[in-house]
């Protein structure tokens, strides 16, 4: 699952696996899997990136990275909140 700025919609399958809510508003996957979600604030030279991991119900690893000539102006931060059944996570470009 790849979204981006230029999207206007993140296609994502019914069902990713079985278990609790895995975030994504799909179910939790059994199996691990990978969303990357990439702004890019002028056009595509510079690419702002958060590769979020899940696995299962409560795992997940979020890494960030940027690339391009405007990328050291901008700082990257994420919120990753556990509530209990499902992951939020909020990506911050400052």
């Amino acid at each position: 699952m790849i979204g981006s700025s230029s999207t206007s919609k993140l296609d994502l399958p019914a069902s990713l696996g079985q278990g609790t809510a895995g975030g994504y508003h799909t179910d939790a996957s059994t199996t691990p899997y990978q969303v990357i979600w990439t702004y890019t604030p002028d056009g595509g030279a510079t690419a702002l990136t958060f590769t979020c991991s899940l696995n299962g119900p409560r795992g997940i690893t979020i890494v960030p990275s940027k690339t391009g000539p405007a990328a050291g102006n901008w700082v990257l931060g994420e919120e990753p909140r556990y509530d209990g059944n499902v992951w939020l996570v909020r990506f911050y470009y400052t």
